[in-house]
């Protein structure tokens, strides 16, 4: 587990790394590209990419380090790393599979289950898990034996009309209750959205590198509609210049 410069989170944690989406704004997938190496060593089930303990390669000052993205974005498991929130005593917000979709398609159950069981040891931190795939959570929750946990946050990615009306039948579809919130970011389009009571929290950013800023009556509507229902929203920087708001739910105010 890391800190983390994320302004919703204070730490990120990543049991899977990788992601097939493809999304040209992924800053995830320029950095595991970046310090990716495929030249490891001691490793042979190249196929699953199941990583039992650390991997190792040569530094280009020819020193033996530890490898960060073995498989660069490729999904991968990482076993050693799923018991690390249990040696943060402190309680933290933590950003689940910061560089993965863990709840894209590709992903195994047997994966995702790992990681809530891991969740499930260390109860001290409220988890937040974040997809594009909001379907997968209405899949997985009648799967499991017990109701997903209390200090679990599903969010899901949506930057324009299509996704927040795809993601509002999803999690309505899920059959248990859970937290829930929307991560605008990067807003690439006006969203009206529906049935937001039900929503626990609302994120919006826009892209940056290369920046794309939306419109100031897009952030603005989304904020009126936050605020009619009740509903905290949280505007990341550079908007938070523009709309000076960083709502928190009470359960993550740490």
């Amino acid at each position: 587990m890391n800190k983390t410069k994320i302004p919703w989170a204070t730490m990120t944690w990543n049991p899977v790394t990788g992601c097939m989406h493809g999304c040209s704004y992924c800053y995830a997938r320029k950095i595991a590209n970046r310090f990716g190496d495929t030249k490891i060593f001691s490793y042979e089930n190249t196929e699953t990419h199941v990583i039992e303990s650390p991997l190792f390669t040569l530094s280009k000052s020819g020193k033996l380090c530890q490898s960060s993205f073995p498989f660069k974005f490729e999904p991968t498991l990482y076993k050693y790393r799923l018991d690390e929130p249990q040696y943060i005593k402190i309680p933290q917000r933590v950003f689940v599979c910061s560089m993965a979709d863990l709840f894209g398609d590709w992903v195994p159950d047997s994966w995702i289950e790992q990681v809530f069981e891991a969740c499930e040891k260390a109860p001290q931190h409220q988890y937040l898990f974040l997809t594009k795939n909001p379907k997968r959570y209405a899949e997985l929750a009648p799967k499991r034996e017990e109701p997903f946990s209390d200090n679990w946050w599903f969010g899901t990615t949506v930057t324009n009309q299509s996704d927040i009306d795809k993601a509002t039948v999803s999690i309505m579809e899920t059959p248990c209750d859970m937290k829930c919130f929307l991560s605008m970011e990067p807003l690439l389009g006006q969203i009206f959205i529906k049935d937001i009571a039900f929503m626990n929290w609302v994120i919006v950013g826009e892209q940056t590198n290369p920046t794309i800023e939306p419109k100031d009556e897009w952030v603005q509507s989304i904020i009126d509609e936050c605020r009619v229902n009740d509903v905290p929203v949280f505007v990341k920087e550079p908007l938070y210049t523009r709309f000076p708001i960083q709502q928190y739910p009470k359960e993550l105010i740490l």
